[in-house]
């Protein structure tokens, strides 16, 4: 079996993974958009072939600041074959090696329910769980596609964050408490402030809208939490909304998702996504007040794990 890279000449071939042709044309325009984008590359694609046979393919992501890849974005195996988990675990372990991801560096593998392209199933989760890969956090992805300004809490004044030192610690309060296993996960490997830099970090690589970040505060100016919206490569988001543990239970989390949807609708918006933790009641509860609708579940599953409480596949 040879595992090898592609050329741009190879895409239409490459993308050639089902009977369906419709399905075919839509992996080659995904993958050329992140080429165009600038979030994978052609050499970020590899194919197992056996004899002329293509069994197996895989594309990695990164944002476009990034020069190395931190997401699997397309992984296929013939599964007719009676050595899927075989072609698998070789293609995944032959390609991480040839892209120099080392066993400490974090690599992620979101599998969205339903998915054409990426149907989830015994089998690919088996390939996971052989190569070490754990469950990391269970989600809900929401969308609007409704243009109408959201009501304003009128208890809230926005202002838009200017000092780092005042956004890391917001930010880091925010944190405390909270109902989304991946962000707990994070604080416990990390600690809080590391934690924290680390969200923000990841936050920076959506490209931020110049009043996208706001801190929401009562009329006397205590703070009472933040939302973070911007863009990524899929569109407009709602990337981070927190609540200061104090404050909780009073309802302000319909307010700050309110003030987010209408910075983004100002900026032209016409579809709006985000997500939550399963386990989130009041994140879906103001998701659904808003008017969003719940499209699919997303479970990410991460390589290495460093915490001996990961869920296992």
């Amino acid at each position: 079996m040879r595992i090898q890279p592609i050329s741009e000449k190879d895409l239409p071939v490459f993308a050639s993974w089902s009977s369906k042709p419709e399905l075919n044309n839509q992996l080659q325009r995904y993958i050329l958009s992140h080429w165009d984008q600038g979030t994978s590359r052609p050499e970020w694609c590899f194919t197992a072939v056996e004899g002329e046979q293509i069994v197996g393919r895989v594309v990695y992501w990164a944002s476009s600041a990034q020069r190395s890849p931190t997401d699997i974005d397309f992984f296929d195996v013939d599964w007719t074959q009676e050595r899927y988990l075989q072609i698998g675990t070789a293609l995944l372990n032959h390609s991480f090696t040839a892209l120099n991801i080392a066993g400490n560096q974090r690599i992620k593998y979101q599998l969205n329910h339903p998915n054409a392209l990426q149907p989830v199933t015994d089998q690919r989760l088996q390939i996971l769980s052989a190569l070490g890969f754990f469950l990391r956090r269970q989600g809900y992805r929401w969308e609007t596609r409704n243009t109408f300004p959201r009501e304003a809490d009128p208890q809230l004044r926005y202002t838009v964050v200017h000092s780092e030192a005042f956004l890391q610690e917001i930010f880091q309060r925010t944190l405390t408490q909270s109902l989304d296993r991946g962000i707990q996960r994070d604080l416990t490997e990390f600690g809080q402030e590391e934690g924290a830099r680390r969200r923000l970090k990841e936050s920076r690589i959506s490209h931020r809208l110049p009043d996208g970040w706001q801190i929401a505060s009562l009329p006397e100016g205590e703070p009472v939490g933040i939302i973070m919206v911007g863009k990524n490569d899929g569109g407009p988001i709602i990337d981070y909304l927190g609540i200061l543990p104090e404050h909780r239970g009073h309802g302000y989390v319909h307010g700050l998702l309110a003030q987010g949807v209408n910075i983004l609708l100002m900026s032209g918006a016409k579809r709006i996504r985000s997500d939550c933790d399963v386990n989130n009641e009041p994140m879906i509860r103001a998701f659904q007040r808003a008017a969003f609708t719940m499209f699919c579940t997303r479970s990410v599953y991460v390589y290495p794990s460093s915490l001996p409480n990961e869920t296992e596949i």
